[in-house]
């Protein structure tokens, strides 16, 4: 998965699988907030969808929707007293 919400969407197969934001206090009645995150995410992303390559619009996807999990589940933020391990 690309982008910065990564360790909320994953995919399984060709399907991308996005956690269930109303359980992170969105209401169903807010589509304006995700209709304000769409026009601000990367216009490259919008555009892609309708792209006749697929790979193209598969990316385009996984932007899109990794930006509108990361605006509205921001990630956790990390505990101070817990040590970093290298990678």
């Amino acid at each position: 998965m690309s982008g910065t919400a990564g360790w909320l969407v994953h995919r399984i197969g060709s399907c991308i699988i996005v956690p269930n934001l109303f359980s992170w206090g969105m209401e169903p009645a807010d589509t304006r907030r995700v209709a304000e995150i769409l026009i601000n995410a990367p216009a490259w992303a919008r555009v892609g969808l309708t792209s006749r390559d697929a790979r193209l619009r598969e990316r385009a996807a996984d932007v899109l929707a990794a930006t509108i999990v990361e605006r509205i589940a921001p990630p956790p933020e990390r505990d101070r007293n817990q040590l970093a391990l290298p990678l």
